[in-house]
């Protein structure tokens, strides 16, 4: 997945989400079903970078990512994190930890949530406070709040690769 300015619409459907949309040489969701197939076969690991409109870069490395059945709502299951997920300025937890989506389902903006103010598709708990708007939301790219411009995120990029990847080889 590749979210770099906002060009690529991702108000998207269930439906698209599962598939996939966009360019792959530019934005683009690679698609649930595709992602699935592929961490069930091998262990994956999983690497997140955001970047914030300060122009703090964020990142987070896990060192398993694997995805659920559709039936299960495409549960998102995140190993250990390989390198912490902090801003390095003030120690605070970087905007959009994704961790705390771990073990949640997969939502989008045609499918029943009580997050109904937030678009797009994201693993979104289930319980409503945690709906702050683009809290989780990767079709917003800008928070809602000017306290929160500070950490408005203007990038998000997840790359996934085989855990017997070496460099090298």
């Amino acid at each position: 997945m590749r979210r770099l300015h906002g060009l690529e619409p991702f108000n998207r459907t269930w439906a698209e989400y599962k598939s996939g949309f966009g360019k792959l040489l530019g934005e683009f969701w690679l698609g649930n079903e595709v992602v699935r197939q592929l961490t069930s076969r091998l262990s994956y690991t999983l690497h997140v970078q955001y970047n914030r409109v300060d122009g703090i870069q964020n990142r987070a490395i896990y060192e398993t990512f694997t995805l659920g059945r559709e039936r299960d709502g495409y549960r998102l299951h995140l190993g250990r994190r390989k390198h912490p997920f902090y801003d390095g300025l003030d120690g605070r937890l970087a905007a959009y930890p994704l961790h705390l989506c771990s073990n949640c389902t997969f939502w989008t903006s045609d499918k029943k949530h009580r997050c109904t103010k937030l678009a797009g598709g994201w693993w979104r708990p289930n319980y409503k406070d945690n709906c702050r708007a683009g809290a989780t939301d990767v079709n917003v790219l800008d928070h809602s709040t000017a306290s929160e411009k500070k950490t408005s995120v203007t990038k998000v990029v997840m790359k996934i690769r085989p855990t017997t990847f070496k460099r090298g080889e």
